[in-house]
């Protein structure tokens, strides 16, 4: 019988085992890292992009339901209309015209059954204000952190066109107003060339930021009266600037121009300025967003334009006109809906 020996280590050495080495694990480690931020900005784009889609579908259907609705009563809501509360003269803003036309009917139905002298004022929080609707609404923006008097977000109002100092009133230059009654028989200037509605950023994030900032206390009506509180070096408002519990996106059912216009005089993505220190007033009220490069804008034939925000601008030292051609260049000219402008290719 022949007996199995087992093998011994030789004398004086360890037996090694498999395994990597102090080295070798920071080598995979570093490798792990690099593939990672080769991938993230990737991945952020993508995301980025597919926000950015959702955004442009979002006015794409806002558009179908301001259509949907001169369909039924042959003109486009009015920007700001007031009556609903009796006889304060609070001003309630166009997203609540439509909702029937974005599936949202029992909202409206039941917004609808409180008018009168009971009716919530647009910063109140009652139950039938408190709604975020996601088509209001575009991904890429950032929510207010304080929304004490931010019931319900925005980010897509309707154009004034060009009309700087007296966009608070009845008589505008863009296919909106308050109290308006725009057909389609009064856009002469042809629908595929005329601004309806555009994306703006929420604000109440940082105050001082050219993105969703407000300076207040604006006396000139001319874009360049705005653009100067552009601190050159930090690329922030100076002077005095609206709190953050008072964000221009915070208030979808409020009809005033500093929750509901846009006006086509300051470049998309520059400052927005107000004359007034509170909500009311006249302003600057510029189109804005997120995205790298400018915003998107829905035209008054349902089609939806991305519009560079380095789009001609005109003469920024015009004052706001009454009539004529806009003084503001292509982006003045497409907020006009019958001042006779020819305008190419934007």
């Amino acid at each position: 019988m022949r007996c199995l020996t087992l093998p011994t280590a030789r004398p004086g050495r360890v037996a090694r085992r498999p395994g990597f080495t102090l080295i070798e694990l920071l080598v995979v480690i570093a490798i792990i890292a690099i593939l990672i931020a080769l991938l993230l900005p990737a991945v952020q784009q993508a995301r980025e992009a597919a926000r950015r889609t959702q955004c442009r579908n979002n006015l794409k259907q806002l558009g179908i339901a301001m259509h949907n609705y001169h369909d039924t009563f042959r003109v486009f809501p009015p920007a700001g209309v007031d009556g609903m509360k009796g006889t304060s003269g609070r001003r309630y803003s166009f997203a609540i015209s439509i909702l029937p036309y974005v599936d949202q009917t029992p909202l409206y139905n039941t917004i609808m059954a409180n008018t009168g002298a009971g009716m919530a004022d647009p910063w109140n929080r009652p139950a039938y204000f408190t709604v975020d609707i996601p088509g209001f609404i575009c991904p890429s923006d950032v929510p207010p952190g304080n929304r004490n008097e931010s019931p319900s977000l925005l980010n897509y109002r309707v154009s004034v066109g060009d009309t700087l100092n007296d966009n608070n009133g009845t008589n505008t230059r863009g296919m909106f107003a308050y109290r308006s009654s725009t057909g389609m028989r009064d856009v002469t200037d042809g629908t595929s060339n005329t601004i309806m509605m555009a994306e703006a950023v929420m604000g109440g994030v940082d105050t001082t930021a050219i993105l969703g900032g407000v300076a207040v206390g604006v006396t000139t009506s001319t874009p360049q009266a705005c653009l100067s509180l552009i601190d050159p070096v930090t690329r922030t408002l100076t002077g005095a600037v609206r709190t953050d519990f008072r964000p221009p996106g915070g208030r979808a059912w409020d009809g005033r121009p500093y929750f509901a216009f846009v006006a086509t005089a300051v470049r998309p993505n520059g400052p927005s300025c107000q004359s007034s220190t509170v909500d009311g007033g006249w302003g600057h009220a510029t189109a804005s967003s997120r995205h790298t490069g400018g915003i998107h804008a829905l035209m008054g034939d349902g089609a939806v334009r991305f519009i560079s925000e380095n789009i001609s601008a005109g003469d920024p030292n015009a004052t706001s006109p009454g009539s004529g051609p806009s003084p503001y260049g292509v982006w003045g000219a497409i907020g006009t809906r019958a001042s006779g402008e020819t305008v190419n290719e934007f």
